[in-house]
């Protein structure tokens, strides 16, 4: 989600044929014919191709996010035990949309 502005649905859903390792892309929308829900075509950095690299060699299911072989159903439960593992307060899944902006911007400005 740190890599993509993407919002939870879109990571949950996200299976590993919308990843395009070749031009670093990964394809947010929900399918080629039908709504998009306004999600984007968003841009592998160096960091999100080198984690999904290794996640895709180790995936045991079609989807990029997974739990037992299958699609996870939320990520809320796992996302607020991280947060507060770190001893962090205020922080939602939100947050991480506003920080990846924030980085875009700031790349964008140099």
């Amino acid at each position: 989600m740190l890599g993509t502005v993407a919002r939870q649905g879109a990571v949950r859903d996200l299976t590993w044929d919308r990843m395009n390792f070749t031009r670093r892309a990964i394809d947010l929308r929900v399918d080629h014919d039908g709504p998009r829900k306004r999600r984007a075509l968003m841009p592998m950095n160096n960091m999100l191709f080198e984690v999904l690299t290794e996640a895709k060699e180790g995936a045991r299911s079609d989807y990029v996010v997974e739990w037992a072989k299958g699609q996870i159903a939320s990520i809320r439960k796992g996302f607020a035990r991280a947060v507060r593992n770190a001893g962090l307060t205020g922080v939602g899944m939100h947050t991480l949309r506003h920080t990846t902006a924030v980085h875009m911007i700031e790349t964008v400005a140099r």
